[in-house]
């Protein structure tokens, strides 16, 4: 992802999250490769889903935030 290539590190976090479901660093960095392709209503809806697991992760809650109401996007990847 960090060179470009949100097509591809969208499919390794899908295939990620099919074995790690509960995984909010897959879901978070999910919806960052969503956002940066210009899909901004499915990466909240990832990000809901992983807030839902985790609802106190504060960078889930500031990435949501910037997707939704950033022009400019600046999200943050997980580790």
């Amino acid at each position: 992802m960090q060179d470009g290539h949100y097509r591809a590190a969208e499919k390794i976090c899908r295939d990620g999250i099919t074995i790690i479901p509960r995984s909010f660093s897959l879901r978070g960095n999910l919806a960052a490769c969503l956002a940066k392709q210009g899909r901004r209503e499915e990466a909240i809806a990832e990000l809901d889903k992983a807030l839902l697991l985790f609802p106190d992760n504060k960078i889930l809650e500031w990435n949501r935030q910037q997707i939704a109401t950033s022009h400019q996007l600046n999200v943050r990847m997980i580790d």
